[in-house]
């Protein structure tokens, strides 16, 4: 098996890896358009057999707030579903990250299958943290459900690309005096839900006026990923949300000795 730094040549043969894998979860991901705007500014490694290529592992640009320290977000990891019980994706795991580690200081990921979690341990990623999944419903009324609203999301470069140039998933953003939030509505464990993406400042008028805006469009349930450390965690809280059940595991390939204020807008789900 050759383990190699990948390119467009690849898109077509990822992208026929990835309808393998995972036929029905993220369709958008199967999209070449998609493709183009998650890897276009990223990076991606693969794992050939035969000259066929049978593992993915994708790199995009990330950062945690207004951190500017270089990093990027491992992400996309797949494995041709007739090739899975070798190692193939032990051993991509740990080549592809190497390569990436030596332009950048930094490399994550979040550990959202339980399969993936020894491979990436075994390449020298860390678990630092379990994020929780908070959750409130936003007693709408059942109803057609109608459309969220599309905004450009002022910033800079990263988040020009991260919420304006997507060209699936649409974002709105909720501003006042004190703070601000980004969301977007998402399809996560078959419910139509209004994501809080990412905040800033004292955001609870601006959430408590974007979940006014999902009850009047009918999606019954609003959610948030956030890390304890993250600034805005007990305003959500005060906002009535709870944790859940579900957790996502965050991995550090790097120095680790930090708070780790993190939202979705840290990862590449949502």
């Amino acid at each position: 098996m050759n383990v190699r730094e990948g390119g467009l040549r690849d898109r077509d043969a990822i992208l026929a890896l990835r309808r393998a894998a995972f036929p029905r979860d993220d369709l958008e991901k199967q999209r070449a358009d998609f493709w183009h705007w998650q890897f276009d500014r990223g990076r991606i490694c693969v794992a050939e057999e035969g000259g066929r290529v049978v593992g993915h592992l994708g790199f995009v640009p990330w950062r945690i707030g207004g951190d500017r320290v270089p990093a990027m977000l491992g992400c996309d990891a797949m494995v041709d579903p007739a090739m899975q019980g070798r190692g193939i994706f032990s051993t991509l795991a740990k080549a592809a990250t190497e390569i990436v580690r030596r332009d950048v200081p930094l490399v994550v990921a979040f550990q959202i299958r339980d399969a993936v979690l020894p491979a990436m341990m075994r390449a020298g990623y860390a678990p630092v943290l379990a994020a929780p999944i908070v959750l409130r419903p936003t007693f709408a009324l059942p109803r057609r459900k109608r459309e969220a609203r599309r905004d450009v999301i002022a910033g800079d470069e990263w988040a020009e690309w991260r919420f304006n140039r997507n060209p699936v998933w649409r974002y709105a953003l909720w501003r006042d005096a004190g703070g601000y939030v980004v969301t977007r509505d998402a399809v996560l464990k078959g419910i139509l839900t209004h994501c809080l993406v990412d905040f800033g400042g004292e955001p609870r008028a601006a959430i408590r006026e974007s979940i006014g805006d999902a009850r009047r469009r009918g999606v019954m349930l609003t959610a948030a990923l956030i890390s304890r450390a993250h600034p805005c965690f007990g305003t959500l809280l005060r906002c009535g949300y709870v944790p859940g059940p579900h957790r996502f595991r965050f991995l550090v390939h790097g120095a680790t000795e930090r708070q780790w204020a993190l939202t979705w807008a840290s990862t590449d789900h949502v």
